[in-house]
């Protein structure tokens, strides 16, 4: 912990720094002598505060705490409307979607929302999400939760604009483990719309008996 003014400099942002020492009038008001220390360590402050901020901290808005609440509120919890379950999400940030329990039958295509808890329709365009903003889409990760009886594989593809992209993973035929497509990245721009497909059509018989579960990160 730093003592400003005891010339030690600032220990900031390692630790507060205090001051147990303060400055008074002597011998007489308006005749103190200024030691070199207190304004020497109190710049040294500053710059240690102007160090950990970084430049422009308040980017393009009015102030830092204004580009804080943009995904923040003012408790510190997530600004819903930010990146809740079933919105688009934040950038930088991962998306999750999962299917209410219902079964994955073989030999079908089927969708979902591309965040947040999904119906499995057979039809694209009711499970889609607009973008409101231009980004990328990458490490999508999959997993059949529940149970996968599925004789066949299951491919798991990022749709944009009723359209399979490269944002792929294939489940192997019977299995439960997280796949993963950590390679390829899809961009988007705003008012693209985004989904999921879920295609069982390399299997005969069985199914996926519980919920899918469906990750993926969004960047700028």
């Amino acid at each position: 912990m730093g003592n400003l003014g005891s010339g030690s400099g600032s220990s900031y942002p390692s630790t507060l720094d205090t001051q147990t020492a303060v400055e008074v009038d002597s011998p007489a008001a308006g005749k103190t002598k200024a030691r070199a220390a207190v304004p020497n360590d109190i710049i040294a402050a500053v710059i240690a505060i102007e160090a950990e901020l970084g430049t422009l901290p308040k980017g393009s808005t009015s102030n830092v705490k204004t580009f804080l609440q943009v995904e923040h509120n003012t408790d510190g919890t997530h600004n819903a409307t930010a990146g809740a379950s079933g919105s688009l999400g934040v950038l930088g940030r991962a998306v999750f979607a999962t299917s209410y329990a219902l079964a994955v039958g073989s030999n079908t295509t089927e969708y979902m929302h591309f965040s947040g808890k999904s119906e499995l329709p057979t039809s694209d365009a009711t499970v889609v999400m607009l973008a409101p903003f231009a980004g990328n889409v990458k490490s999508l990760y999959a997993k059949a939760q529940g149970g996968n009886s599925l004789n066949g594989a299951t491919v798991v593809t990022l749709r944009k604009n009723s359209a399979d992209t490269a944002l792929t993973v294939t489940i192997t035929a019977g299995s439960t483990a997280v796949f993963s497509d950590t390679t390829n990245s899809v961009s988007f721009v705003a008012g693209d719309l985004l989904n999921w497909k879920i295609d069982t059509t390399a299997s005969s018989s069985g199914a996926i008996t519980g919920p899918m579960l469906i990750s993926a990160t969004l960047t700028g």
